[in-house]
């Protein structure tokens, strides 16, 4: 159950850190997970994290 208390304390820190409010979806932006630049950069990423664990396991 909510007091007073910490409902003031919640809205005094939305106030200080989220000044203009919160949004839970972003808005905008281009999402290029499936373009070919995406798939390189997922690709590229991929091959860093193999060569990480190789160099860890061995």
């Amino acid at each position: 159950m909510p007091t007073e208390q910490g409902l003031k304390t919640i809205d005094d820190i939305k106030a200080k850190w989220f000044p203009k409010g919160y949004r839970s979806k972003p808005q905008g932006g281009k999402d290029y997970r499936y373009s070919r630049k995406g798939q390189a950069e997922f690709k590229k990423a991929a091959r860093l994290q193999a060569i990480k664990h190789k160099e860890v396991i061995a």
